[in-house]
């Protein structure tokens, strides 16, 4: 019997969401939540159709969920991030990471996706998107308030000023 290959993905975006990730990829299991330092949590696309990307940020740590997960859950995220013309895998080692609840002891190497810089400016996601963010992080027990500076510190940085975007820094 062939054995299968077992990957270690972190989310931080909608894949938190765990409704969304186990229609995607049934197979997979949360093991682990924590934080993964050297990085910052940002939203990046065509204003109001934006989505979380992470880029290094010595001073900040975005909050991850760490799924074991199947080779066939790997090729549905995959193809749900667009990977290699949306987001690109770069590997995590488990020393950059701090675990608030799980067990990585054994894991020697994890993955996660990273939106490549071409792929839009900085600014807003729609509202159902950072609903269905907003969800995961509730589902994995994270602290929403990450989310929440993610989507002032993106506005704040935005190439063009604009307004009515007052309305998402409450949520």
């Amino acid at each position: 019997m062939k054995t299968q290959k077992v990957y270690y993905y972190l989310a931080y975006g909608s894949n938190l969401n765990l409704r969304q990730m186990n229609m995607r990829c049934p197979n997979s299991q949360l093991i682990a939540t924590g934080f993964l330092k050297g990085y910052e949590l940002l939203f990046r696309g065509y204003d109001g159709n934006c989505f979380c990307t992470i880029e290094k940020c010595s001073t900040s740590r975005v909050p991850v969920g760490i799924f074991k997960i199947t080779e066939r859950c790997k090729m549905a995220l995959d193809r749900y991030e667009g990977y290699p013309t949306h987001y690109r895998i770069a590997k995590v080692s488990p020393k950059e990471l701090v675990i608030s609840q799980g067990d990585l002891s054994d894991i020697k190497e994890l993955f996660v996706y990273v939106m490549n810089k071409y792929n839009g400016e900085l600014g807003r996601p729609s509202g159902h998107y950072y609903d269905v963010c907003l969800r995961g992080y509730r589902d994995c027990r994270l602290d929403a308030r990450y989310l929440q500076e993610a989507l002032q510190k993106t506005i704040t940085r935005m190439p063009r000023p604009k307004r009515g975007y007052e309305q998402y820094w409450m949520r």
